[in-house]
């Protein structure tokens, strides 16, 4: 996929530049350090981080595991140092939707009320998310921490919502 090209694309850019990830790059372009080699006929310029966004990952991996799972699991892994990043939402949080190589390599993980125990426990690992509240309340997990975070997050109209996508498509 595109992505992953890019993501690939970025790692080489890093190799020549001698750096680990995109912020050290951006800082070598920024400050001259770093410049395209001669005969390249290539520019250097900072490195935008990117996000992909996916709605419904439960149509796509039930529909298409094989070739999706993968590529969510390379971006999971190599994806952070390259500046890119991901949102994989699903309202169908199933075993075969959210599988153990996804959850291992995207270890931040954010549920709102869920209708049952079992969903709660696939999501985030632990009881807790079908006693939430709703409307905005939830929890998250992160990488490094055993205890969950307990958010609320604001309630977004869809004109915002639109207003919001078309932003991000312009950038």
């Amino acid at each position: 996929t595109w992505l992953e090209v890019e993501m690939m694309r970025r790692y080489d850019d890093f190799e020549a530049a001698g750096v680990r990830n995109i912020a050290e790059f951006n800082e070598a372009v920024a400050s001259g350090a770093y410049k395209a080699p001669p005969g390249s006929g290539r520019t250097v310029e900072p490195i935008r981080y990117l996000l992909l966004v996916v709605d419904e990952l439960a149509d796509l991996m039930l529909a298409f595991k094989d070739e999706v799972e993968p590529k969510f699991v390379r971006i999971g892994q190599l994806g952070r140092a390259a500046g890119l990043h991901m949102i994989l939402a699903t309202q169908d949080p199933r075993a075969e939707v959210l599988t153990g190589l996804i959850k291992s390599n995207i270890p931040w993980r954010l549920a709102f009320q869920t209708s049952t125990l079992q969903a709660s426990q696939i999501i985030l690992g632990v009881p807790g998310a079908e006693k939430l509240l709703g409307k905005g309340d939830a929890l998250l997990r992160t990488g490094d921490k055993v205890e969950l975070v307990r958010l609320q997050s604001p309630w977004v109209p869809t004109a915002d919502i639109t207003t919001i996508v078309k932003y991000w498509k312009s950038q």
